[in-house]
């Protein structure tokens, strides 16, 4: 006498979760599978822990794949695993990748000569912590905010309406800031006016008034 075993159907159910990782990996658990076909009064489950998904990057709905084998079945009550044959392989759109959490901070000097504003540009004065090794992700910003106008080091600046290029990632938080700020002193032209009169005394000493300068270049 020669019994085959019994093909069962197996499919995959509810959202398998991650991370972004820089990585297809994924990660199982028994619940994420549905198996049918068993003789009546017998059980089992999937064990397979590992399958992968169709993309890298985040979002839903994302296509993923398991390969299964006959030891990737954990026979119930009353069963026998070697009654059952698996699917080689199962497949379902049920990944889900998350976006990575990234933490940025301001780098020293966000600098610019004194206008009279507070207006602060970030360029590249950030970091960003958590970056997947191999990934290039930059930040732009709003602008900015010095705490106060006047000449400084030191000052504390502020962004908000931050954007990574990268949606596989997200930002901690709405805002950075930090005292990083650098004004400088605006430089100023001055000349000479008028005229300037004395009596002879044999010295070349002058007297000049206010009304005698000429200042170019203030805001």
């Amino acid at each position: 006498g020669v019994i085959d075993p019994k093909a069962l159907t197996v499919g995959l159910t509810g959202t398998v979760e991650k991370t972004y990782d820089g990585t297809t990996a994924a990660t199982l658990n028994s619940g994420n599978y549905t198996v049918t076909g068993f003789v009546t009064g017998e059980t089992g489950t999937i064990n397979q822990t590992s399958g992968t998904y169709g993309s890298i990057h985040t979002g839903s709905n994302i296509n993923l794949s398991v390969n299964l084998s006959s030891g990737n079945l954990t026979a119930g009550a009353g069963a026998q695993a070697g009654d059952y044959v698996l699917p080689t392989s199962i497949s379902a759109n049920v990944g889900k990748i998350d976006p990575k959490v990234l933490t940025a901070s301001l780098r020293s000097p966000i600098e610019k000569t004194y206008d009279g504003t507070t207006t602060a540009v970030l360029g590249n004065n950030y970091n960003l912590s958590g970056v997947i090794s191999g990934d290039d992700v930059t930040m732009t910003a709003g602008t900015g905010s010095y705490a106060s106008p006047h000449a400084a080091s030191g000052i504390t600046v502020t962004f908000g309406s931050l954007v990574l290029s990268s949606t596989d990632y997200a930002l901690s938080g709405p805002t950075v800031s930090g005292a990083v700020g650098l004004i400088d002193p605006k430089t100023l032209t001055a000349s000479l006016t008028g005229s300037t009169s004395k009596t002879y005394d044999g010295t070349t000493a002058a007297t000049l008034a206010n009304s005698n300068y000429v200042l170019s270049g203030l805001v």
